[in-house]
């Protein structure tokens, strides 16, 4: 059977690296013997027409995000106009609320939660012709039936290094951009899924930590530096810094295997485990850039969100990084519930005074699947219509704070520009210009943090 994968189509953004579940899903079908593409690029309605014309495909899978999902519904409908083929969605969109998703978005089946064994297994149902007598036996299925949406509970992957690794050579390293690297080609792998932390705004809270071999990762790597000459490893996990003993083991072995790469972590880190042997191996392997979740400034609204950050260590903790090189990112949010301005302006406060090499500064954007999502919805605060206009850590209208959103926007753009002109900005962007940091990426990497953030205004949604 010939599978396409995508992306949503009519999806724009700020778009870095391939995609990595994707990919897995891809390896997965290749190994049950069916015919895969994947179709990562935006797409406009011409160019989507001529791929389905183009590959004639009989399943098409669309991951989807609560951020895009009015581009995925766009893309399901030109995919019914334009082909016979089944559509399927999934992703943390439909991970977070499935029967919500199926409802919003148009597809003939959705598939919520870890899809690597049971979207091949769907597929192999479908092209036998026993997917009607079978579906009930597939895990995460969200289907229709007698004009209700029936919803199989989703199952969790346990035997990671089982997975084959992603099909890199449908999404070859160096053909997707990443917005910063040092090395190119670049790859990003996942050493473990789910996350050790109860935060109450994101999703990955619900899912257990798991961890890949350290021989499993070692293995993958090699077969990226052979296969596709990859000189850099970015760690895509949830929580690169989850567990002190197994980033020493792995650290260990890339070592002891000789290979000189560039390593980094730019979906997030927490510090706790963060101390003088730990960065002194994480620099001894070339690891230098690290994304930090602080999210506030106040220990007011990261109990609220059960973040469990210790800010008194902050300072020592980044510090100890930027000793070893390791340049450090700030992950920042404001409009938490009942967020006030004084508690925003300690945010800002404190980013101000680190030592960081540069910041993320997001709207909070209720997502499905999260606890801080679910709470709001039970007490009424969040739009009915399952359509999620604006829905970005951008242009996010956030009326759940002391500020309007107008104020909130506003102030987010005021924090950023007293980031970027404070006196040390200088001096970091010498020291990234120094370390390496391919020039086109930095200036990129200033553009979609900086400039693009502030001049984006809110759409009129799809």
């Amino acid at each position: 059977m010939k599978v396409l994968l995508m992306t949503p189509a009519y999806a724009t953004g700020e778009a870095e690296f391939c995609d990595i579940g994707l990919g897995y899903l891809a390896a997965g079908l290749l190994r049950g013997g069916h015919e895969v593409r994947m179709s990562l690029a935006p797409l406009d309605e011409a160019r989507l027409a001529s791929l389905l014309a183009a590959e004639k495909p009989d399943l098409v899978g669309i991951k989807v995000l609560t951020t895009n999902a009015g581009a995925a519904a766009r893309t399901v409908r030109t995919v019914r106009e334009c082909s016979r083929a089944v559509t399927v969605i999934g992703g943390p969109h439909v991970t977070g609320d499935p029967a919500g998703a199926l409802e919003g978005v148009p597809a003939d089946y959705a598939i919520s939660g870890e899809a690597d064994l049971s979207f091949p297994k769907f597929s192999s149902l479908l092209s036998a012709g026993t997917l009607e007598d079978g579906k009930r036996s597939v895990p995460g299925l969200v289907y229709r039936e007698g004009g209700a949406i029936l919803v199989n509970p989703p199952e969790l992957v346990t035997g990671l290094d089982a997975l084959p690794f992603p099909a890199w050579e449908l999404m070859p390293p160096g053909s997707h951009p990443s917005l910063v690297f040092k090395r190119s080609p670049v790859a990003g792998i996942i050493a473990t899924r789910g996350c050790s932390n109860l935060c109450s705004f994101c999703s990955e809270s619900y899912k257990k930590l798991r961890f890949r071999s350290v021989e499993g990762v070692m293995a993958e790597i090699r077969y990226l530096v052979e296969r596709f000459g990859v000189r850099e490893i970015q760690f895509l996990d949830s929580n690169f810094t989850a567990s002190k003993d197994y980033v020493r083991a792995l650290c260990r072995a890339i070592m002891d295997s000789g290979l000189k790469l560039a390593f980094c972590a730019p979906n997030g880190g927490r510090l706790e485990h963060i101390d003088d042997e730990i960065c002194g191996l994480l620099s001894g392997i070339g690891f230098y850039r690290m994304n930090i979740g602080i999210e506030s400034g106040s220990p007011e609204i990261l109990n609220s969100v059960q973040k469990g950050c210790d800010l008194s260590r902050l300072p020592e903790k980044i510090g100890l990084l930027r000793k070893y090189g390791i340049q450090t990112i700030g992950n920042f949010m404001l409009g938490f519930p009942g967020e006030t301005r004084l508690q925003m302006q300690r945010t800002v406060d404190l980013a101000l005074s680190l030592d960081l090499s540069a910041i993320n500064v997001a709207v909070y954007t209720p997502m499905p699947g999260t606890k801080l999502y679910d709470r709001l919805a039970a007490d009424g605060r969040l739009p009915r219509d399952r359509v999620f206009r604006n829905y970005n850590f951008v242009a996010y209208e956030n009326d759940l704070s002391e500020l309007s959103p107008k104020e909130l926007r506003r102030f987010r753009t005021r924090f950023m520009l007293a980031f970027l002109l404070r006196w040390r900005t200088l001096r970091t962007v010498a020291e990234l210009i120094r370390s390496g940091i391919a020039w086109n990426s930095l200036v990129k990497r200033i553009y979609w943090m900086y400039v693009s953030k502030m001049i984006r205004r809110p759409s009129a949604g799809r």
